[in-house]
């Protein structure tokens, strides 16, 4: 059973170095033909992150074939799971079990994730575009 406190690390004393936990969040904007992956690997027992963040606008089997690939490893381990800052510009906070906001600015793009927004393609007084509810470039 999934319980509240699971938004934090499980990390137990005989941790080694193959010890891990990871958030996945991916996001899909169809009519944007858009889907972006967040993915982080902690091992706290060697104080590491691995955090990666991609956009594709195919489905392909090549990395290399995606808009966008930030890959940052043997980044400072978060103290907690629950809100965490990352030195390649992720931030995540999960507020329970089934409400995170992940902002993300990147060396040259800028992504937030925001349950709160509307679907659709939409204009910011920036300037910048907002795709669905979750990503904007």
């Amino acid at each position: 059973m999934i319980k509240p406190q699971d938004i934090e690390f499980h990390v137990p004393p005989s941790a080694d170095h193959t010890w891990a936990e990871t958030n996945y969040f991916c996001l899909t904007i169809p009519d944007a033909r858009l889907m972006a992956s967040v993915y982080t690997v902690t091992r706290k027992a060697l104080g590491v992150q691995l955090v990666d963040v991609a956009i594709f606008g195919a489905l392909t089997d090549r990395r290399a074939e995606g808009l966008y690939l930030d890959s940052q490893q043997h980044l400072p381990a978060p103290a907690r799971l629950s809100n965490y800052r990352t030195p390649n510009g992720l931030h995540v906070q999960a507020f329970d079990l089934r409400n995170y906001r992940i902002d993300y600015v990147g060396h040259d793009v800028l992504a937030r994730v925001n349950p709160a927004a509307r679907p659709g393609l939409t204009r910011s007084a920036a300037g910048g575009r907002f795709l669905s509810n979750c990503l904007r470039v």
